[in-house]
C-alpha cells in the first residue's frame, strides 16, 4: 500500500492498522487520508469525511459533527467529548460490539463499518482494553481529520 500510495504523491505523515486487513494513512500537507480494505486504497479530501460514529453494544459512544459531544468537547478535548457523550447506560461487563462508522462523501463507498469485537468480550480483559483504546485512537485521528476542515 505504501508504494501505491507514494505513486499517487501521498506522503505518509501517519498510519494507522484497523485489523489485520485494513488501514488508514494520513498525508497532513495535501489535507488527505487513504483507507485501504484488503488490497483496495482509496483516497480522500479532509473535506471528505462527512462525519463518524463510534458504537459500543448498539448505543452510540460518541459521533463527530454531532451537537451531543459539543459540551464535552468544549470544557476536556476529545475525552471529555466520548465521557459526556456516555450519558447513563446499563453495564454488563461484556461488549458484544464496538465498531466505528466512518460517514464519507463518495457515492460508491459513503459509508464504512470498522469492527474491532466480532464476539462478546470482557470489559476488564486485557483484550477489551486494547481493542478499546485502538478505537479511540481511530476516533481521535478522525477528530483531527475533521478539525481541519
Amino acid at each position: 500500500m505504501k508504494k501505491q500510495l507514494k505513486e499517487k504523491g501521498f506522503n505518509i505523515d501517519k498510519q494507522m492498522s484497523l485489523g489485520l486487513r485494513r488501514a488508514i494513512y494520513v498525508d497532513d500537507t495535501s489535507k488527505r487520508f487513504a483507507i485501504s480494505k484488503g488490497k483496495n486504497l482509496k483516497v480522500y479530501n479532509y473535506s471528505d469525511l462527512l462525519g463518524f460514529e463510534l458504537n459500543e453494544d448498539g448505543g452510540s459512544v460518541t459521533q463527530g459533527r454531532g451537537l451531543a459531544t459539543l459540551a464535552g468537547g468544549l470544557a476536556f478535548g476529545t475525552a471529555g467529548a466520548v465521557v459526556a457523550a456516555m450519558g447513563k447506560r446499563k453495564n454488563t461487563g461484556i461488549c458484544t460490539d464496538l465498531s466505528v462508522n466512518i460517514f464519507l462523501n463518495d457515492l460508491q463507498d459513503s459509508n464504512l463499518l470498522v469492527k474491532f469485537i466480532a464476539k462478546p468480550m470482557k470489559k476488564k480483559g486485557l483484550n477489551y482494553q486494547a481493542v478499546q483504546k485502538q478505537s479511540m485512537e481511530l476516533i481521535t485521528l478522525l477528530t483531527y481529520i475533521d478539525n481541519q476542515n
